[in-house]
């Protein structure tokens, strides 16, 4: 124990710890060099060189990305010249021909259904749901009509 009332030991491994991180920082050794490389091969050198220009390619790609712009042309301009072109109009000769075949492929399907004893009873079925969905959209065949039949035959 000193006199101050510090122990000892402390102030020595306080010491130890300053003297052994207090020295001047020391360069490294120097590198001993080597044999010079080999000369290049022809193969290395065009291997090297194309590598450079794929990366300062990629570089130059990178930038136009940041940029908004990628291959010369600007985002927006991309797809500006293409449009959708609308769906044919359908006639009223299609619609009908969709609502019979809606009709014929229900009663072809349900051949085997237990809920219809012969084929006349699924006609008949078929029909009373046209004939319902006639009532709520018009005479006339339609999508609106041949969407009420598809739905009423499930």
């Amino acid at each position: 124990m000193l006199p101050w009332g510090v122990d000892s030991r402390k102030v020595l491994g306080l010491v130890l710890l300053l003297a052994s991180c207090a020295g001047a920082p020391r360069e490294a050794p120097p590198s001993v060099a080597g044999p010079p490389p080999p000369p290049e091969t022809l193969a290395e050198r065009e291997r090297r060189r194309a590598l450079e220009r794929y990366r300062e390619l990629r570089r130059r790609d990178w930038e136009n990305y940041r940029r908004g712009r990628v291959g010369g042309r600007a985002w927006a301009a991309r797809g500006a010249g293409r449009r959708a072109r609308p769906a044919p109009a359908r006639t009223r000769e299609s619609w009908a021909r969709e609502i019979d075949q809606s009709l014929a492929w229900f009663c072809m399907a349900g051949r085997t259904a237990a809920r219809f004893p012969s084929d006349g009873a699924c006609r008949d079925f078929a029909q009373d749901r046209l004939a319902g969905c006639r009532d709520r959209f018009g005479g006339e065949p339609s999508a609106e009509l041949a969407r009420c039949v598809g739905r009423g035959l499930r």
